[in-house]
């Protein structure tokens, strides 16, 4: 599998697994990585890119999802893609406000940015931004 443009986003699962997880076109797969690479990327989802959020507040750096992550919005028939613009736009999800006021603090000084969205039946997903903005993951709380 080739990648095209390294401007595009990618969404990478993490994994320690022979096969890594590739969500392309809202189809996950499972592939082979290539060789010495322990995680295998998927060009981010057209749709997402054509519809690229006109205000964004930071970068997200490489996109990264955890295989629970994966299996939950899987499981839901949800895509990655419409919670990570979410996080990129500052619409956080359900935050108590002390975590509201230090993503705010993180926007100005650098700091982690958290996002934190409740889907199916109670169950949350986080995405967490960098503090350096090389990095954003999606994850379950457990996986933290």
């Amino acid at each position: 599998m080739s990648l095209v443009g390294r401007e595009q986003h990618v969404l990478v699962v993490r994994t320690n697994f022979s096969l890594a997880t590739v969500i392309r076109a809202n189809r996950v797969m499972k592939v082979n990585p290539p060789q010495g690479e322990a995680t295998m990327a998927a060009i981010c989802h057209p749709s997402f890119i054509n519809r690229r959020p006109e205000k964004t507040l930071f970068p997200l750096g490489k996109t990264y999802a955890t295989p629970g992550a994966v299996a939950l919005l899987q499981e839901l028939d949800l895509s990655p893609f419409e919670f990570i613009a979410r996080h990129w736009q500052g619409d956080w999800g359900n935050l108590d406000p002390e975590d509201v006021q230090a993503n705010s603090a993180a926007l100005r000084y650098g700091y982690r940015v958290l996002s934190s969205y409740e889907i199916g039946s109670g169950q949350k997903l986080w995405i967490i931004t960098e503090a350096d903005r090389s990095a954003t993951t999606l994850l379950l709380p457990e996986e933290y």
